[in-house]
């Protein structure tokens, strides 16, 4: 993908997370196979890693 690809889907994930597009989902921009690791710095988040839509987006959706 190039530079430019990459910076304008960066724009539009960042679009969604901010509230400015409500026409798209968040889980629009990961694969359904998403793994989430936490660093280990942070042991309140369980389970570690969050793998799938589902767990990404709670962990997500959660403020963390």
């Amino acid at each position: 993908m190039s530079t430019s690809k990459n910076r304008a889907l960066i724009a539009q994930y960042f679009d969604v997370v901010l509230g400015h597009d409500t026409s798209r989902e968040l889980a629009d921009f990961f694969t359904p196979d998403v793994t989430w690791q936490v660093p280990g710095s942070n042991p309140h988040i369980t389970p570690n890693p969050r793998v799938g839509h589902a767990a990404v987006m709670d962990l997500l959706h959660s403020g963390v």
